[in-house]
């Protein structure tokens, strides 16, 4: 489940750092939060290492599908960042 909040919260902020300005500050805050969830659920080093490849997974999708639009992008970031809220949710409900 955590592999999933952290996909998410990965793809949220890749997205704001696409919104460009002030919003890269907003960035830190999904990164954190996917930090987070990599590294609580994998370990410090593969958790790292996971954190990586889900980064620039998540960058190589977003050049193709937000460039078209950047308008767009803001809104992407804040759906897959509540996206990513729903498995850490489910996570705590459950236990």
């Amino acid at each position: 489940m955590l592999s999933l909040a952290a996909l998410c919260f990965c793809v949220s902020a890749v997205s704001w750092m696409g919104v460009g300005g002030r919003a890269r500050w907003i960035a830190a805050v999904p990164g954190l939060a996917s930090l987070g969830c990599c590294v609580g659920d994998f370990g410090w080093v593969a958790g790292l290492l996971v954190l990586l490849v889900l980064a620039m997974t998540a960058a190589s999708a977003l050049v193709l599908v937000l460039p078209p639009w950047p308008s767009r992008a803001r809104t992407f970031a804040w759906v897959s960042g509540v996206a990513g809220l729903v498995p850490v949710a489910l996570m705590g409900v459950g236990r």
